[in-house]
């Protein structure tokens, strides 16, 4: 299982340049497409979904042109868009039947579909509970379930933990990379956590450019020997944030204590610290120039 991408450019009508020649190779495993929001990620979510067509450039599905041959991706395609809504008068198992009936699937292989997905996503004690009454992390998984219900072969999860209290999304991580064994998962966030722990690797999105693809280890290194923790006066914290890329701050009684990426030692008083994905995050932005319109 393979989906290429090159050099796909999408241009709006009103000149909006959402999508800028990118080019990419997914196959099996969790693969978290990360950027900050407004930076192309579900424009290219939806170009893969075959909702929208670009204006330059190709994708493929194993070989085939799902531009010019949709239907050969809807056929695998499980797609969770980052707008998912659910009937709140319905249970999970009516409104999957009637989403099964809406995807084709005849009545007797739904049925028995619809149990299995419940199973697999935890929703089968609350099978006859209506969805109105779902936690926003509980419809989430619904949607998963819906996404599911053609046992796809791509799996594509438009920031689908937006809105989730912790605990949800720790939740629906480890669902997400479950299903990732034996299918290809692609998940797009803004949120580091989100895939710093389950993807296999990872594209880096911002104004929509792809300015990074890599293994989180590998991104981590790049920043290895260049974060340091150190305490600065409150009334300097601002010309601090303006130099570095700031990670994380701790206020303490002597001022704030900075955790940031400086590829040198920023202050006498700073101290190496262990890098995390957000600080090689971060610094990819940081470092990554907006070209002309």
């Amino acid at each position: 299982m393979e989906l290429h991408i090159d050099n796909v450019s999408k241009t709006y009508g009103d000149g909006t340049r959402a999508v800028r020649d990118v080019s990419l190779t997914v196959s099996e495993g969790l693969i978290g497409l990360l950027g900050p929001n407004g930076a192309g990620k579900s424009t290219l979510m939806q170009l893969i979904a075959t909702l929208t067509k670009p204006t330059a450039g190709t994708l493929r599905w194993n070989g085939t042109d799902i531009v010019d041959h949709p239907a050969a991706m809807r056929r695998v395609l499980g797609y969770l868009p980052q707008d998912f809504g659910v009937y709140p008068e319905l249970t999970a198992p009516e409104f999957l039947d009637y989403m099964a009936a809406l995807k084709g699937l005849p009545g007797d292989a739904a049925g028995a579909r619809i149990d299995t997905l419940l199973d697999i996503v935890g929703l089968e004690d609350v099978r006859d509970r209506v969805l109105g009454g779902f936690s926003g992390g509980m419809q989430q998984r619904v949607g998963i379930a819906c996404a599911l219900l053609n046992d796809p072969d791509l799996l594509v999860a438009d920031e689908p933990t937006v809105g989730l209290d912790p605990e949800e999304r720790v939740r629906f991580r480890t669902l997400l990379t479950d299903l990732a064994e034996d299918r290809v998962v692609l998940l797009s966030t803004h949120i580091v956590s989100d895939v710093e722990a389950t993807a296999t690797r990872l594209a880096i999105m911002n104004d929509g450019r792809l300015t990074a693809t890599s293994s989180p280890k590998t991104l981590i290194d790049q920043v290895r020997d260049c974060v340091w923790e150190w305490v600065v006066p409150r009334s300097e914290l601002g010309t601090v944030r303006d130099r570095y890329p700031v990670t994380k701050l701790t206020h303490e009684s002597d001022g704030v204590r900075v955790h940031a990426v400086a590829d040198q030692q920023p202050a006498t008083n700073a101290s190496p610290a262990p890098p995390t994905l957000e600080d090689a995050y971060l610094s990819l932005l940081s470092d990554t120039s907006t070209p002309p319109r």
